[in-house]
């Protein structure tokens, strides 16, 4: 019975589904009077012309914020949607406050369609 809870994706596996990114970003948007209106977690990958683009992103949750671990900052977190716990990990963090989402404006030259992502539930990006 186990085995068939588990295959069917109802019992959680133990191993999460790991990803690497190049930078994890906590973004917070602004309105134009300075307050917070969402806070996101952005990942980025450096293309081969040297320029950022998104992988992924989501809506920032306390378990999901990056921690520290030795000389990466990774996100971990419960992911619903594919019944398996998440972990992104990057060498770089950065913090920004902006009055636009920079994730919106990277779709601009990256459509999320030709996005890499974070690995779907089978383990593939």
């Amino acid at each position: 019975m186990i085995a068939i809870l588990l295959a069917a994706g109802l019992i959680p596996r133990d191993e999460p589904l790991v990803d690497r990114v190049d930078v994890c970003e906590v973004n917070h948007v602004c309105d134009a009077r300075g307050r917070c209106t969402f806070s996101q977690l952005i990942w980025w990958d450096l293309d081969a012309a040297g320029e950022y683009h998104v992988v992924d992103w989501r809506m920032l949750g306390k378990s999901a914020w990056p921690q520290r671990r030795g000389d990466q900052y990774v996100s971990s977190w419960w992911d619903a949607k594919t019944c398996r716990r998440r972990q992104v990990s990057a060498p770089a963090y950065r913090e920004t406050i902006t009055r636009y989402d920079p994730e919106v404006r990277d779709r601009e030259t990256v459509p999320c369609e030709r996005r890499r992502g974070l690995r779907s539930a089978s383990g593939r990006p």
